[in-house]
């Protein structure tokens, strides 16, 4: 059983259909993850190593499918707890790199940032789009109820910021799925840093837009209220503000399309596994804007909105 070999004589888009990646892009993945000091560590009782090529290999299929560990055990040639083992060790690698390709504006960029997002919206000062979302998952052995959202499923909640790109710039992830997102918000790194020094994360009073889940913050505005009584001036500025904010429920759709494991994690249940494969996607979309590395968004359907 070599299902190795059977990727590499994939054409490109069947590379790109099965493993969500374009070639180029796994390539780089292969290349970095076998110099890493993560994958020369795993030599093991005198058995030969897993190529890193095979290793990436399954941890692609993975995220980007919903196959059990067993399912894509059989299909590489390899067991159920090797299969763990490789996605678990290549996420922990991938964490470790990750503040390379996930990782705020600096202030350079973040003017860039605000430049793009002016001439789209007409909007002067932003420098990304927050929201929340939903990664369904299995019922937690621990405080299950706090797990269970409003859309009647166990769910953790995501955080993303994205700049003008579509890119994330910071993600929190992990929280229960019953907590509102202005909850999940106070308890970020993203809101303690903004509250402890404004102005070294928000660069000339820059700020994020939010939806109305979010509070009225100095770093954070949310559309006006629409108490029937808004001005045409309030009523301009949330069509301006809608349109920006989109950008990032485009991002969590995109990322969701990718990597079809978002939309259930349905053997897992350690959340602290789970929060890293997500934070993994999330490094991975990015790595995937910086190459251009584009997928169409396919409309995940009901499965995604019932992750929102």
């Amino acid at each position: 059983n070599n299902f190795e070999e059977i990727i590499i004589r994939y054409s490109d888009e069947d590379f790109k259909n099965n493993l969500r990646l374009d070639r180029s892009t796994a390539t780089i993945l292969v290349e970095l993850y076998g110099q890493s000091e993560r994958f020369e560590s795993t030599a093991n009782k005198g058995l030969p190593k897993v190529t890193p090529q095979k290793e990436i290999y399954v941890f692609l299929w993975y995220m980007a499918n919903t196959n059990t560990f067993r399912e894509i055990g059989n299909l590489f040639g390899i067991c159920k707890s090797t299969t763990w083992n490789i996605i678990r060790r290549v996420s922990l690698w991938l964490i470790t790199i990750g503040h390379k390709y996930l990782k705020w504006p600096n202030a350079s960029e973040a003017l860039h940032i605000t430049e793009i997002f002016e001439q789209k919206t007409k909007i002067p000062g932003i420098i990304g789009c927050i929201d929340g979302t939903h990664i369904a998952i299995k019922a937690p052995k621990q405080n299950k109820e706090s797990y269970f959202n409003r859309k009647r499923h166990y769910s953790i909640s995501l955080q993303g910021v994205v700049d003008c790109n579509k890119k994330f710039i910071s993600v929190y992830c992990g929280e229960p799925g019953s907590l509102h997102d202005s909850r999940v918000l106070r308890r970020s790194d993203l809101y303690r840093k903004a509250h402890e020094n404004v102005s070294a994360y928000f660069f000339n009073n820059s700020f994020l837009l939010g939806d109305t889940a979010y509070p009225s913050l100095d770093w954070l505005v949310p559309p006006f209220r629409d108490n029937g009584v808004l001005t045409t001036v309030e009523k301009r500025f949330n069509a301006f503000h809608s349109s920006a904010r989109v950008i990032v429920e485009h991002a969590f759709e995109l990322m969701k399309t990718r990597f079809r494991r978002l939309l259930h994690f349905n053997e897992l249940t350690d959340i602290n596994f789970i929060v890293n494969l997500v934070i993994c996607a999330c490094i991975l979309h990015n790595m995937c804007v910086d190459s251009n590395d584009t997928i169409e968004n396919e409309n995940v359907g009901n499965q995604s909105q019932n992750n929102e």
